[in-house]
């Protein structure tokens, strides 16, 4: 039987490699950081782009509350479907005054709502003697296309329900002997798709004015302001850390650069009449951007700051008054209209 001593006295020394060690724990702790900034990331870019509220939805029932159910049934609608350059359907409802009139309005919903979240606003221009188009947006609603371009390729389909509201409003012309008059008005997205439709109208000015409603100035600075909402930690190079990977997001998967949206630029070069709508305590779009996109705007241009103060949209609690602002802007469009 063989049994080994070792005897007391020896000490035996541990090879530690102490920098390697580090250096693993760097990157290792480096890569896991990333994983969790690519996770949250991607999970803004896709509740934000690839999957909005309205997306698939009727949302007919949840904004009825919003206007007449007497006047909506009252009211010559139909139902129409065009595609959109990039083949998709596109859904809206089309309602004709009820006397005969070549003025036409058409309404652009936001990121989360759809054509119906835009009824609350067709009695205002019914009253003022337009035809109404509300429409389903890119990827809300019922309208087909596979995310939410944030006013990227919405212009264009903007653009093209422009031509079928021209198409459609010239058949009136030999009834009623007057120019026609063709507005957009939109909302959130909705007004950025309006603005950056106007590089479009500038070759053929087909649309006579704008109403911007809460738009931002760059697509880049409004995603900084909702992820800062949405992350624990306010710090702007945190914010800007996650843009890299969500830019980067944007680019593989919808197919436009953020830095392609900017109102702030397009305005620039515009000289269809815009009246800029914004709220003095929004928090999302903030009233610096209208501010902003008034200033850039050579002429032409009108600033509406609303003041609300309560929980409810500025529209439904200061109706009369934000009508009134409206219909002021209106105005002075159909007045240089009819002087030809």
């Amino acid at each position: 039987m063989n049994i080994s001593y070792i005897p007391k006295n020896v000490k035996y020394k541990l090879n530690i490699n102490w920098e390697r060690i580090v250096l693993i724990t760097v990157i290792s702790v480096f890569l896991l950081v990333n994983m969790l900034v690519i996770l949250i990331s991607y999970n803004f870019y896709y509740d934000n782009f690839q999957n909005p509220k309205s997306k698939g939805k009727n949302q007919y029932y949840d904004f009825y509350y919003t206007f007449s159910n007497f006047k909506y049934a009252t009211l010559q609608k139909e139902d129409v479907t065009i595609y959109s350059n990039y083949g998709y359907k596109l859904l809206g409802t089309y309602f004709s005054n009820p006397t005969p009139t070549k003025n036409t309005i058409i309404l652009v919903n936001g990121e989360n709502g759809s054509r119906w979240s835009m009824m609350e606003y067709v009695e205002m221009y019914i009253n003022k003697n337009f035809n109404v188009l509300i429409y389903d947006s890119r990827a809300c609603g019922e309208s087909g296309g596979k995310d939410v371009s944030f006013g990227y390729f919405e212009k264009d389909d903007l653009d093209k329900w422009v031509d079928w509201a021209v198409y459609t409003t010239k058949k009136i012309s030999t009834v009623i002997p007057s120019n026609v008059i063709i507005g957009i008005h939109g909302e959130g997205t909705g007004a950025t798709a309006a603005i950056l439709q106007t590089e479009l109208n500038a070759v053929s000015y087909r649309v006579n004015f704008y109403i911007a409603d809460s738009s931002y100035t760059n697509l880049t600075d409004y995603l900084k302001l909702k992820l800062e909402k949405e992350l624990p930690i306010k710090n702007k190079y945190i914010t800007d850390y996650f843009m890299v990977y969500i830019n980067l997001m944007i680019n593989k998967f919808s197919g436009f650069k953020a830095s392609d949206v900017s109102p702030s630029k397009v305005v620039q070069d515009i000289s269809t009449p815009i009246l800029f709508i914004n709220d003095s305590k929004d928090s999302i779009v903030p009233v610096t951007m209208a501010k902003e996109l008034m200033k850039n705007k050579k002429d032409k241009k009108d600033l509406y700051i609303t003041n609300n103060k309560g929980t409810e949209e500025f529209f439904v609690s200061h109706k009369d008054e934000y009508i009134q602002r409206v219909y002021k802007f209106i105005d002075t469009i159909l007045v240089q209209a009819s002087k030809g």
